[in-house]
């Protein structure tokens, strides 16, 4: 896989993950309501970032990102979901979209080899995925 395949297939993921934290954010219900509206929030804020950062490195490449959503969903590992999950559920629906995403970005290290600036942006995602991540994680542990 080519470096801005591989760029534009991870944005594909981000932009579904993102998606799905808003949905999730408008759609959260019950007990634990106040707590995770506001964490998916914190989330998807800094997940519409990561989507503008991965798009911006494809452009700095010279290449054109993808932009619609029929791209999105077309090109992405991750499918659309329900707006009916209870709150729990969808905490462990964002864990299994972070543990994808970091898998790939692991992964992407490869392509990206020599390429210090697309190897500093996959670390820094890395990052803050691995702390939220941990955080959900935490939160589940009863």
């Amino acid at each position: 896989m080519e470096k801005v395949e591989a760029l534009n297939k991870l944005l594909a993921n981000h932009a579904i993950h993102y998606q799905r934290l808003r949905n999730f954010h408008w759609n959260v219900k019950g007990p634990l309501f106040y707590t995770l509206h506001q964490a998916f929030e914190d989330m998807y804020t800094k997940a519409a970032l990561n989507v503008d950062t991965i798009a911006e490195r494809i452009l700095a490449l010279g290449e054109r990102p993808f932009s619609t959503y029929r791209e999105f969903l077309k090109n992405s590992d991750f499918d659309e979901t329900s707006n009916h999950l209870n709150a729990k559920r969808m905490v462990k629906a964002i864990i299994e979209d972070l543990d994808g995403l970091i898998s790939q970005e692991n992964k992407y290290h490869e392509v990206a080899e020599g390429d210090e600036a697309t190897l500093n942006l996959l670390d820094n995602l890395i990052d803050t995925q691995e702390q939220d991540r941990w955080m959900l994680k935490a939160f589940l542990d009863e």
